[in-house]
């Protein structure tokens, strides 16, 4: 399976993966009169967005990206995705799925109610997938000269509902093997935190009681704390560990909410 890493769009291989796609889309598209814009870095930062790369065998194959974006009605705490992108060699995997979903849950992760994006409409297959991921065409939002069709899918489930599907994902996800037990990495024990905030996520689920503020204090401090470590992982835990990450802000928004 594909892994995935964070990376400012303007690094060398981020470049490299938007020059292979812009490319592309530049000898298909319909009047050659294709029109490419590089990302800029700071669109991309957290907490208003983020950019990907996907990564099979220490190949980049492909990437995408969420940032926030304002809308013509002013509606807030809307992310557009953006260059979503796989190399040819890699269609039919189901991979593009799985990175929809991943830009999906980084945008919950950073408060998104909402998510739009352009396309053109001779992208059928992204059109396709798009749809059935829950996104519905609406009017034009930007002045992109690439573009043909706009989507948008609200992002309206609950936290608890976002807690039990991340615990479900986490119990069926292999801890990572580059991880050295018992070593720190930037603030964080590898082991110790993701057994914190696993534990501390799984009790607002269950019923053996509620957390108590310092139970709350401490889920707080640990998410903020693996937040700020995850670049001193090594690459290919990365995912595994924003994960983690999502389930924790995912617990606490359940707490705001109660």
């Amino acid at each position: 399976m594909p892994t995935f890493r964070i990376a400012s769009p303007e690094d060398a291989d981020a470049h490299a993966v938007l020059v292979a796609y812009f490319t592309l889309r530049a000898a298909e598209f319909p009047g050659g009169t294709y029109s490419p814009t590089y990302p800029k870095a700071a669109a991309f930062q957290d907490p208003d967005g983020v950019f990907l790369l996907l990564e099979d065998d220490d190949a980049i194959v492909g990437c995408g990206g969420i940032r926030r974006v304002a809308m013509p009605d002013g509606a807030p705490d809307v992310f557009e995705i953006k260059h979503v992108f796989l190399s040819p060699e890699t269609r039919g995997r189901g991979w593009g799925r799985l990175l929809l979903e991943e830009l999906e849950r980084r945008a919950r992760g950073f408060g998104a109610g909402a998510l739009v994006l352009d396309t053109h409409h001779t992208l059928e297959a992204a059109g396709h997938l798009y749809r059935n991921s829950g996104f519905a065409e609406i009017p034009r939002y930007n002045e992109n000269p690439n573009a043909t069709r706009w989507y948008r899918k609200d992002l309206v489930a609950e936290a608890g509902d976002d807690v039990e599907r991340l615990i479900g994902q986490h119990l069926g996800e292999r801890f990572p093997e580059s991880v050295e037990k018992g070593k720190d990495y930037g603030k964080v024990d590898a082991v110790m935190i993701g057994a914190d905030i696993y534990g501390w996520a799984s009790r607002t689920q269950d019923n053996s009681g509620p957390l108590s503020e310092a139970d709350w204090r401490g889920l707080e401090s640990s998410v903020a704390d693996l937040r700020e470590s995850i670049a001193d992982f090594p690459v290919d835990a990365r995912s595994y560990y924003e994960r983690v990450v999502q389930l924790g802000e995912a617990a606490l928004r359940r707490h705001v909410e109660e």
